[in-house]
């Protein structure tokens, strides 16, 4: 089994390492083209189809209307057939010069003529667009690929590996080679089939116990794979030979990676509402609530963008850069952390301290794209350089800082309830085999300290609040009455007794002595675990021993 994970581990390392290379030489290939002339928005070499996303912001206001998948067919009343053409046609023109292109949709046949004046490609064009999507794609494809180091064995962190480069080395190393360069490269093409296995295994992962992959393993991973290769091969020869099936095979494939998100995304809402084990439907629940901030995201800037007017140009390419940092963030780090796929302890805690470098990154490449509205370029990275010299010297100097901003994030990835109860689910575990009340109650305070904040704990002797009272009953399948005097009592810091019994002469409250009455019938309810309980409710005994029913006789 080592063995088997060291190779995993082998071939995930130089599979990541190469793809980083790659992404950074496509992003190489956009400054080849300086000081040339464009025609001010790019468009595929082979199949010219224009894309409106990359377009330089002059030639905005007269791409409006340019529908997805529209090709350019004429230049200056001139046929073209390629975006190779386009490129040759404008090379030698003037800058502002303008150029009339006729394109047709490619799927519908709806025909636009657009008068756009040819540009020409500069230094800032390619870092204002290109370099922070360089970014956005290393940050998803290290988010998505790093949850199979740590657990090899786990069909979810292979596929989510696969889709984390395919889509990585697709989106990032596809569109600069294909949309700038003057030739086809099938190596982008390539990446298409682990991107649609990788979202294909996914989507039948979820529900847990129904997927297929455990019922039928090698035919429903030899039907996903025969899927993927057949739909990208297909696409890559139509591609080559300029057929027009390429735009339909192309078109599919996109419906089908849209149909496989969809069946992930109903099968993780069966399972958050329907299963029975409840820390997997508390962590599907998570999953939803990646998916849909990652949806309002997209909306929100999406309308910024087509309604905001010119000083909003800048955002169009945080529509689509912002869900994948948050989705992949969510997945990779708020899911695995809490032990959808049965991470330890540790392996979680390290995973948290990593979200913080993702989130840091996103709030970074977010805070640029926002200053470049108001500043240059080089000052918007200036802006950016030295903020995080800031944030970093202040989470080396400052321990505390990083322990707030850890907090922080655990309070937006994951809800108040269920962090508690993944928690105290884990520490019950790790404290079946301890007998010893004081070492239980300084377990227990470095457990929930460390998780959950010092917030959480004002004293082992006193009160833990919340989880204390979901954990001291999980055993026995029911929880303390939210309006019992035991609940009152803890729920408020205050402690069952400041001896193990009653001082000679002493009198009790009335709530003390109805929750020392609880407490009795709680330890009764589960004798095997009394002194857990009386460890837990009263803090360590002064004699060492442990706690015993009779410790809380009434006086």
């Amino acid at each position: 089994m080592q063995a088997f994970d060291k190779r995993i581990r082998s071939l995930c390392s130089i599979g990541l390492i190469a793809s980083a290379m790659m992404v950074i030489a496509g992003y190489g290939a956009v400054f080849q083209f300086e000081d040339s002339i464009w025609p001010g928005f790019p468009m595929r070499t082979n199949g010219a189809v224009a894309l409106k996303l990359f377009a330089a912001p002059e030639v905005q206001d007269e791409l409006q209307g340019l529908e997805a998948g529209m090709r350019v067919t004429h230049v200056d009343g001139v046929a073209v057939s390629s975006g190779s053409s386009v490129y040759e046609m404008v090379a030698g023109l003037t800058p502002g010069e303008p150029v009339r292109y006729r394109m047709e949709n490619v799927l519908t046949g709806r025909q636009k003529t657009f008068v756009v004046p040819v540009q020409e490609f500069s230094q800032a064009i390619a870092y204002r667009v290109w370099m922070p999507l360089l970014g956005v794609g290393l940050i998803f494809m290290g988010a998505l690929a790093l949850p199979v180091f740590v657990r090899t064995d786990s069909p979810s962190t292979r596929a989510l590996f696969m889709v984390g480069v395919g889509v990585a080395n697709q989106f990032c190393f596809e569109l600069p080679i294909l949309y700038f360069a003057h030739h086809y490269s099938w190596v982008p093409q390539f990446f298409g089939i682990p991107t649609v296995a990788g979202v294909l295994i996914l989507a039948f992962v979820f529900p847990v116990a129904r997927n297929p992959l455990r019922s039928f393993p090698r035919a429903t991973l030899g039907l996903i794979w025969a899927i993927a290769v057949a739909f990208v091969v297909g696409e890559m020869v139509w591609m080559q030979s300029q057929s027009p099936n390429f735009y339909w095979m192309e078109f599919l494939r996109v419906r089908l990676l849209l149909l496989g998100f969809a069946l992930l995304f109903c099968n993780v809402a069966f399972t958050a509402f329907t299963h029975a084990n409840t820390g997997v439907r508390g962590q599907a629940k998570l999953f939803l609530r990646g998916i849909i901030l990652g949806g309002f995201t997209m909306c929100g800037l999406l309308v910024l963008n087509l309604y905001g007017g010119e000083q909003f140009s800048y955002l169009e390419p945080l529509v689509w850069a912002n869900p994948l940092l948050i989705f992949s963030s969510t997945i990779s780090i708020g899911m695995l952390r809490y032990g959808l796929f049965g991470f330890g302890r540790e392996a979680r805690r390290s995973l948290g301290r990593l979200s913080l470098f993702l989130v840091t990154l996103s709030v970074g490449y977010n805070g640029f794209a926002f200053l470049e509205i108001f500043l240059d370029t080089a000052q918007a990275w200036g802006v950016i350089f030295a903020t995080s010299l800031i944030v970093i010297a202040m989470l080396a100097i400052w321990p505390r800082a990083y322990r707030m901003l850890e907090g922080l994030l655990q309070a937006v990835l994951i809800p108040e309830r269920q962090r508690s109860r993944v928690t105290l689910e884990a520490a019950a575990v790790e404290m079946s085999g301890i007998r010893d009340p004081v070492k239980i109650a300084e377990y227990m305070e470095k457990i929930l300290g460390d998780a959950l904040g010092a917030s959480w704990v004002r004293c082992v002797l006193g009160s833990v609040g919340q989880p204390l009272l979901e954990f001291s009953a999980r055993e026995n399948g029911r929880f303390i009455e939210p309006g019992s005097s035991l609940y009152q009592l803890i729920l408020t810091g205050g402690s069952l007794v400041t001896q193990p019994a009653a001082a000679p002469g002493g009198a009790l409250s009335g709530a003390v002595v109805d929750a020392r009455r609880e407490g009795i019938s709680l330890m009764a309810a589960m004798p095997a675990r009394e002194d857990l309980i009386g460890a837990l409710l009263c803090g360590p005994p002064a004699s060492g021993a442990p706690y015993t029913a009779s410790d809380f006789a009434l006086v």
